[in-house]
């Protein structure tokens, strides 16, 4: 895409030459002649030729400010792209409303985005967004001749591993788009973050999961029936979904879990997305771009009721909160205190092993990075099991069990019984 010299600011589509083709231009002049008139659609307006009858692309509007993927899906570090726009989350609201607003208008008229792609949306500092590589789209009788496998389906995915087919060319229903916008508006709310994307090992995975339906973010917070490599990500993004508010959790939810049923019209997800920014500026909920704690939802009555206790992360010093029977269970555990992000890191730590040295015995032995993090922030030395258990009968029963040394040396001081 070039800019050009044309008084009323247009730019120039140029094609490669293997994308040149009689379909592809017989379609370029239908979509001329027949414009929607929709004021934010980048519409070519144009043919572009040289030498006469050599066609090589077309005129379309330029589009001012900057690429959604650029600033949103592609945040950088903590999140400065977004945060050098001036925006909050009510911004990326009221993005999430526009964008819904014109998919409304193209619906309407029969029109399909097709391709839809963070990339073929720019929106600038006031939030106003256009859509740009329009001659991709759905129109009329022309199909759309790409995707993204992040944006289809679940009853496409389906169909093309029953058929074999890897191409994601396929003629859209208004319906299938439904499910490829609110991935979109996930993906805007929740910069970058797709809705099936949590802890899984790869594109398989996340395939599976979306032909299952099995969107690891829930209304409730369990985690019922999911694997554990599908459960939501810790810290930041599940933040983010506790303080949206309950209508636009149960048009994801229903969206991305009950394939055949539950998904939201363009309308329908406009309006959502209003209220919520209506809440936002009510002060109901969070407008941070990157909230440091869940929703405090114990005075709302359409979410289950949840006492939440306000804590310091014993890692990184921050305050969080956290529901009271989350609480109380981890302290039943005897875990320390970890904000979201540091809870899942020292989770993460029980499954990475580590060789140390005991300093008893001097025997090299594994363990977890998360025994090493725990020992050192209550200087304890590291120990080998040897050294630091040992199997004695129980007083009373007879039965052998494992107990600490030091745990038995205090027993016999006091003169009890093991």
């Amino acid at each position: 895409v070039y800019l050009t010299s044309h008084p009323d600011d247009l730019v120039a589509k140029i094609y490669h030459p293997d994308k040149i083709d009689a379909t592809r231009r017989e379609k370029l002049e239908y979509m001329v002649n027949h414009n929607p008139q929709i004021s934010n659609l980048a519409w070519p307006c144009a043919l572009l030729y040289e030498d006469g009858d050599n066609w090589v692309g077309y005129l379309m509007p330029k589009a001012p400010g900057k690429v959604l993927d650029d600033v949103v899906f592609h945040p950088g570090y903590k999140w400065k792209n977004i945060r050098d726009m001036g925006w909050s989350r009510r911004h990326l609201a009221q993005i999430c409303a526009n964008i819904a607003h014109t998919f409304a208008q193209m619906h309407r008229k029969q029109m399909l985005m097709g391709d839809v792609n963070p990339r073929n949306i720019v929106v600038d500092r006031d939030c106003r967004v256009y859509f740009v590589d329009c001659d991709s789209y759905q129109f009329a009788h022309y199909e759309c001749p790409v995707g993204k496998p992040d944006y289809t389906p679940p009853e496409v995915h389906k169909r093309m591993r029953e058929e074999g087919i890897t191409e994601y060319r396929y003629i859209r229903t208004e319906y299938n788009e439904m499910y490829s916008l609110a991935v979109l508006l996930f993906s805007t709310l929740l910069p970058g973050r797709a809705p099936y994307a949590s802890r899984n090992a790869g594109f398989d995975d996340v395939v599976d999961a979306v032909i299952a339906g099995l969107f690891p973010f829930r209304l409730d917070g369990s985690t019922d029936n999911l694997p554990v490599n599908m459960m939501a990500p810790a810290g930041v993004f599940r933040n983010i979904w506790s303080h949206t508010t309950h209508d636009l959790k149960v048009h994801f939810f229903e969206t991305f879990t009950r394939t055949g049923r539950g998904r939201r019209s363009a309308a329908q997800w406009e309006t959502a997305m209003r209220d919520y920014i209506r809440v936002i500026e009510r002060d109901h909920t969070s407008d941070e771009l990157a909230p440091k704690g869940y929703k405090d939802i114990s005075k709302h009555g359409k979410e289950s009721a949840t006492k939440m206790l306000e804590l310091v992360c014993a890692h990184c010093g921050e305050t969080f909160n956290i529901a009271e029977d989350v609480y109380q269970r981890r302290q039943g555990r005897f875990e320390q205190n970890f904000c979201g992000t540091h809870f899942q890191m020292m989770r993460n730590f029980r499954q990475r092993e580590e060789e140390v040295t005991c300093t008893r015995c001097g025997k090299a032995y594994i363990t977890t990075k998360y025994d090493i993090h725990v020992r050192d922030a209550l200087n304890k030395p590291m120990i080998c099991d040897d050294c630091e258990y040992e199997h004695v009968p129980c007083a009373v029963c007879g039965t052998v069990h494992r107990q600490n040394r030091d745990k038995i040396a205090e027993l016999r001081m006091k003169g009890r019984a093991i």
